[in-house]
């Protein structure tokens, strides 16, 4: 917890000038402590301070005790040798850099109050349901929060355009095949996400190009890539699905290596993966241009001629093969539409034009704020504790801001736990 507590010293600046002397008796002055680091190496990088009348620019490395240091084999390592201030809780022992120089140390222990470490404790390590910051979340400044949650929304959207850079790298840059494989994953929500992102990932992106001919052809491919058309059984659409997948793949020597069969339990039929297939082989069998037409300039209503979108017959009677039920048209709802549009489409849009030189971020921001809220257990969380979800911008950063920050107790990096602890 003292670790934490330094990292919360250092960053917000809370120091003591009249404490403000390294270990040699050298004053110590911080202007800036520098950007926190977040992969190997020193804890912040780029901090300017001034030992004495000289000024510094380099690393900060934070630990409980200074021998620690060697504990962990920095004096080892090349990359600790522009270290310029070691900041701990306890100088136990001299510390040196890997090329034999001394390294400037700051003790906190003597001069931090017993009161402030029990306030910092009480704030950060709570144990209660919920984040820790929910009792006094709504307390904090209105605009602290919007310009925190356009920041949230930014991140989360760029986590996206790094994964989907990685995928384009493995597809050698086939933006058509990697956007089919994010739309399969979308189709398939939470329960089959992964599921159907696997399948599609098994079909060479040209072969589903010569059977958008065939909506009958583009079933067999899905669900049998899927595994849905592993079983013997007497209905007989499946087994001409069953058929017409054998031929295709013999014919493009597919193997379904490495895929996970999607499941049926607790999901609602009309989430069933068959069901769910089925309605993107209509989208691609309707649409030859899918790609072009959806990285065109951002409109409303992208999506509106996908609600007019009929599943085949025999889906209208069934929810999986072989049951038959009452029939129902099935088409994708305005919900699942825009489910699309925020966590597929947008992304997709803004990385392939930034990737031509073009950048949308404003467009982006205000076509998010156009769409209504998600709404799921965290938006439903969070507007208990006063964060009301007016747009689909602001439930994006509220996922982003549980999962990111408040499940992994990242206070310190966060524009509302550095409000509420300076408070």
């Amino acid at each position: 917890m003292r670790e934490d507590f330094l990292h919360y010293l250092w960053k917000g600046q809370r120091f003591d000038p009249k404490r403000m002397l390294s270990a040699e008796g050298q004053p110590l002055y911080v202007y800036s402590p520098g950007i926190h680091n977040l992969f190997e190496g020193p804890d912040f990088l780029q901090a300017r301070i001034k030992i004495e009348a000289l000024e510094w620019c380099g690393s900060v490395e934070f630990h409980l005790k200074a021998s620690d240091w060697y504990t962990h084999q920095h004096h080892l390592d090349a990359a600790y040798n522009n270290v310029i201030l070691h900041l701990v809780w306890e100088d136990d022992v001299e510390v040196y850099n890997q090329e034999g120089t001394r390294v400037p140390t700051l003790s906190v222990k003597s001069w931090v109050s017993a009161s402030q470490l029990t306030a910092f404790s009480a704030f950060f390590y709570q144990k209660k349901e919920g984040i820790v910051c929910a009792d006094r979340f709504r307390s904090v400044n209105p605009l602290i929060r919007m310009g925190w949650k356009q920041r949230l929304f930014v991140e989360r959207l760029e986590r996206r355009v790094n994964e989907i850079e990685k995928h384009l790298v493995q597809a050698n840059q086939d933006w058509e095949a990697v956007f089919f494989w994010y739309l399969a994953k979308a189709f398939g929500l939470n329960h089959n996400g992964k599921a159907f992102f696997e399948a599609a990932q098994s079909l060479p992106f040209a072969v589903v190009r010569k059977c958008s001919q065939s909506v009958e052809k583009l079933e067999a491919l899905f669900m049998g890539q899927s595994g849905l058309l592993n079983k013997t059984l007497t209905d007989a659409y499946h087994q001409k699905l069953q058929k017409t997948y054998a031929f295709l793949k013999h014919k493009f020597q597919l193997t379904t290596q490495g895929v996970t069969p999607p499941h049926f339990a607790r999901i609602r039929p009309a989430n069933f993966p068959t069901i769910r297939w089925a309605q993107l082989a209509q989208v691609y069998y309707r649409h030859k241009a899918l790609f072009t037409d959806l990285m065109s300039k951002i409109t409303q209503d992208k999506f509106l001629s996908w609600r007019e979108i009929a599943i085949s017959p025999y889906w209208e009677a069934h929810y999986n093969f072989g049951k038959i039920s009452p029939k129902r048209p099935k088409r994708l709802t305005a919900g699942f539409l825009q489910l699309l549009e925020i966590n597929t489409l947008l992304p997709f849009f803004y990385f392939y034009h930034r990737s031509k030189g073009r950048i949308f971020s404003e467009e982006i921001m205000d076509r998010m704020e156009q769409l209504p809220p998600e709404k799921n257990s965290i938006t439903d969380y969070f507007k208990t504790i006063g964060g009301i979800a007016e747009s689909a911008l602001d439930s994006q950063a509220y996922i982003s801001l549980k999962k990111e920050y408040c499940d992994q107790k990242k206070c310190l990096l966060c524009a509302v736990g550095q409000t509420l602890l300076q408070q």
